[in-house]
């Protein structure tokens, strides 16, 4: 087979829910074209370190061979600062 087809995913990540669909091509060595639509629910991230937030987001990520480009929406809803901005 070539081709791996991902219908439906489901999974925890930071504190949250992840879902998604998709496909990855087998072409070659290097050559693996990859589609990725990711749904994350309700996920705590603390990116950069002091900057803790919560939020829903929308990402795609794709490409052919490394690195892949991840694209996307992230709506918060909470966040708390707790370093110094400079």
């Amino acid at each position: 087979q070539d081709q791996l087809i991902i219908n439906s995913m489901k999974g925890r990540f930071a504190s949250g829910q992840i879902y998604g669909d998709g496909k990855i091509l087998i072409k070659g060595p290097r050559d693996i074209p990859t589609f990725l639509n990711l749904h994350l629910e309700s996920v705590d991230l603390n990116i950069p370190n002091g900057v803790r937030t919560k939020g829903n987001a929308n990402l795609q990520l794709s490409g052919q061979w490394l690195p892949f480009t991840l694209a996307g929406t992230y709506d918060i809803y909470d966040g708390l600062i707790s370093k110094e901005l400079t």
